[in-house]
């Protein structure tokens, strides 16, 4: 009877550790969710990044680009949206990376490594995570209100040698895989502009260029969530 109790006490004892253990791990886990996230937060909220932003009608000069991968700046005054473009060999070296190409769970706003630097194609796509609380491309969703939308339609795109701006006319959900936005080149642009319009109710112009901001929608997975522009060439300044 003794042993019995001795050994019931004993697995009382290692059941109490067992819990106490379980309980610490939790509480470790819960801080270092917080301090993941106030990093996280931290690094959306960098303004060191501004101190390289160009005028509206100015290209990037060699002395104003972080780093050989940053094919240029966008901007759209009201919105949140004033970022530096990246443009990596694929369109994961950015989704991770900060400007400075440290990692980052943030990452960079960047530009589909199929596109042409200079935004010479027909549709040229611009992606950027879904951050809480509007940051990065989480402030796009502000464009699924149409008022807001056309309050705040200019913008402009400062490449590396010419300047764009930006006229802001359409937005609507699809999926990852709907290529004639996801994969650039493969679509004519009025098969391009048939899909902005069955998806949007929104009428395209095929002759114009497109420039697409895709960010996943708050439901995750293949679902997302397209900002479509149209990009006006302006004339640089000296």
């Amino acid at each position: 009877m003794r042993l019995y109790e001795k050994a019931a006490g004993l697995l009382n004892r290692a059941f109490d550790l067992a819990v106490l253990a379980a309980c610490v791990l939790l509480m470790l886990l819960g801080v270092y969710s917080v301090a993941d996230e106030v990093r996280v937060f931290s690094r959306t909220q960098d303004k060191s990044l501004l101190t390289y932003r160009p005028s509206p009608e100015e290209a990037v000069p060699v002395e104003k680009r972080i780093s050989e991968d940053q094919t240029g700046w966008i901007a759209v005054p009201g919105t949140g949206i004033d970022f530096p473009v990246l443009q990596g060999s694929d369109n994961s070296e950015y989704l991770n990376r900060d400007p400075y190409g440290e990692f980052s769970y943030s990452g960079s706003i960047f530009l589909d490594y199929r596109n042409s630097a200079d935004l010479s194609d027909g549709l040229s796509v611009i992606y950027g995570h879904h951050m809480s609380g509007g940051h990065m491309f989480g402030c796009l969703d502000a464009f699924r209100d149409r008022e807001f939308l056309e309050e705040h339609a200019r913008g402009s795109f400062s490449a590396r040698e010419c300047c764009f701006g930006l006229e802001i006319f359409a937005a609507f959900e699809c999926q990852a895989t709907d290529h004639e936005i996801f994969r650039p080149g493969s679509c004519s642009m009025d098969e391009v502009c048939g899909f902005i319009k069955e998806r949007s109710g929104i009428s395209a112009d095929p002759s114009r260029r497109i420039l697409a901001l895709s960010t996943c929608t708050a439901r995750g997975g293949d679902e997302r969530f397209v900002v479509a522009a149209y990009l006006i060439p302006t004339e640089v300044d000296d």
